[in-house]
């Protein structure tokens, strides 16, 4: 089974999420998210691992790393 989007459920209202290479090369930028739950689109994204910049309404940065297979 491989997913194709990830679901993020956060208790924290989420301003911004960038996906990014190893490299720390700006994939996607999804902005201005104001509901409490987001769906992100993996389709498109090639094998390999990535990083998630998810930046919240108060600009706290949390950073998680997956793996698209």
């Amino acid at each position: 089974m491989h997913l194709q989007n990830v679901l993020f459920y956060p208790v924290f209202s989420i301003k911004e999420i960038i996906i990014m290479d190893l490299l720390g090369n700006e994939i996607v930028n999804y902005k201005d998210i104001n509901e409490n739950r987001k769906s992100i689109n993996l389709t498109e994204l090639k094998q390999g691992i990535y990083f998630a910049k998810i930046i919240t309404a108060s600009n706290d940065i949390f950073v998680k790393k997956f793996i698209k297979i």
